[in-house]
């Protein structure tokens, strides 16, 4: 891998920008639409393409873009979480949609419990900044349906991720991008689901980790 000799080489973490060719695939999937391999196609066209602006603007080191994490919008600020709902087992899928949940709930001794997404601290000190219609944190949101914890939280997302790195790698080998990095990070915060109400899970309101943590893996081409 190069070094920092002559200058620091640039990269940049995090979510990027889904289209909207990308973003009808995902909904046509999500809904029963469109099939896996549909999808599949999509994603591949859409890394080899975000890949490809990075290459453009001089990123020594690019990533995909996290496109293998499902996103509702084009700025999805949930997406971090809701695209591990399909990579974790002990999971039931429900219509429920827990960012309009506005019930007030407090702890008390014994009986920890976490409250609505509206009545926590930040959302309710920068309210405007989340719920500003035009440019808020919340601004066009999709509704996104969270799953129920139902059983043992178990990672079952293997071939996603082994499916996330296979199209990375495609997309340096079509760019000609010699250094990259693969953000996995499936470790998701309990209070994005509800529990069961007929067995209660142990220790559901700190965060779940699952067995594999979060890495950013770098990846090279042969020279």
């Amino acid at each position: 891998m190069p070094q920092n000799t002559d200058r620091i080489q640039t990269t940049h973490v995090g979510s990027l920008p889904r289209t909207p060719d990308l973003l009808e695939a995902n909904k046509r999937f999500q809904e029963g639409e469109a099939s896996a391999q549909e999808l599949d196609a999509a994603l591949d066209n859409g890394v080899i393409d975000i890949v490809r602006k990075q290459r453009e603007i001089g990123l020594d080191i690019v990533n995909d873009g996290e496109y293998g994490h499902t996103m509702s919008s084009s700025v999805d600020y949930g997406a971090w979480w809701n695209y591990s709902f399909s990579r974790l087992g002990g999971l039931t899928p429900t219509n429920e949609d827990r960012w309009k949940d506005a019930e007030v709930k407090r702890s008390s001794p014994g009986n920890i419990v976490l409250t609505s997404f509206p009545d926590r601290r930040d959302r309710a000190r920068f309210r405007d900044a989340y719920e500003d219609p035009t440019a808020g944190v919340l601004a066009h949101r999709a509704s996104v349906a969270q799953p129920k914890i139902t059983g043992p939280l178990t990672y079952t997302g293997q071939d996603a991720v082994a499916g996330d790195i296979r199209r990375l790698k495609d997309a340096m080998a079509e760019t000609g991008a010699q250094q990259a990095s693969s953000p996995h990070s499936p470790r998701v915060p309990a209070r994005a689901f509800a529990t069961s109400t007929t067995r209660p899970m142990k220790n559901s309101s700190t965060p779940a980790r699952t067995p594999c943590a979060r890495s950013t893996r770098p990846l090279s081409m042969p020279a």
